[in-house]
């Protein structure tokens, strides 16, 4: 049901005339979940989500990142349950194809609960791989612990990222 949330309000943020408008902006929307499962273990960066943006997608519009951790190890006194993510920052990365060059969209030092449990509104260009990036202390116990995380994105054309304000994007410069 969020999925269809998120369609219905990318299409009111463009303020239909009619009901055609609406059906054209609504066949111009494609629904993309992504994220990893990573284990955290030491104090470093981690890769929490990856997308490659397509480029006959104009842009991939990010709505909502949910990510939280679990222990794994049975003999966990916390085993199966859900835990926020680690403590330490998170930022969204540019990685444009074949480049080896990167932009760091947001800031560096955002803490986690900004970013890892959050409704957005951030668009990425088509042609760039957009990551979300982790950067956690130590895992301060010796069980194992995954921190997942699931990234809700929609592929939209340059038309609906006009009319929903294109000026929250950063695009970097090439």
């Amino acid at each position: 049901m969020l999925v269809l949330e998120h369609l219905k309000q990318l299409i009111e943020a463009c303020n239909p005339a009619n009901r055609a408008e609406w059906e054209r902006l609504w066949a111009d929307i494609k629904p993309v979940k992504f994220g990893n499962t990573i284990d955290w273990t030491t104090a470093q960066e981690y890769v929490l989500a990856s997308y490659q943006v397509p480029d006959e997608a104009a842009y991939n519009v990010v709505l909502r990142v949910e990510c939280y951790t679990v222990a794994t190890a049975i003999a966990a006194t916390d085993y199966g349950m859900f835990e926020p993510p680690p403590p330490g920052t998170a930022f969204w990365r540019y990685v444009p194809f074949g480049t080896g060059a990167t932009y760091n969209l947001t800031d560096t030092n955002a803490p986690v609960q900004r970013l890892l449990d959050a409704d957005e509104l951030l668009l990425f260009k088509g042609g760039y791989n957009a990551n979300l990036i982790g950067n956690f202390a130590a895992n301060p116990s010796a069980d194992t612990r995954e921190v997942r995380t699931l990234v809700y994105g929609y592929n939209v054309g340059a038309l609906i990222a006009d009319k929903i304000g294109r000026a929250e994007a950063e695009i970097p410069s090439q």
